[in-house]
């Protein structure tokens, strides 16, 4: 992922995948994360997630440690 890229994707009518390149924005976000670098090994990516009226959006933030 870019540093600093935001993009999103529609997965059909229920699913939102929304990319958030900076982490001051991902953290301004008032949802809690989940970082899935302690869940699962090779995904340096943290998520936040909201359902409303059957949509799913998934906001994500790839993390970049090098």
């Amino acid at each position: 992922m870019c540093e600093h890229a935001n993009w999103a994707t529609v997965c059909g009518p229920h699913a939102v995948f929304v990319a958030i390149g900076s982490r001051e924005q991902f953290d301004a976000i008032d949802l809690p994360a989940i970082d899935h670098r302690q869940r699962e090994s090779g995904r340096p990516v943290l998520t936040k997630s909201i359902e409303q009226a059957g949509v799913l959006v998934v906001l994500q933030h790839w993390v970049n440690d090098a």
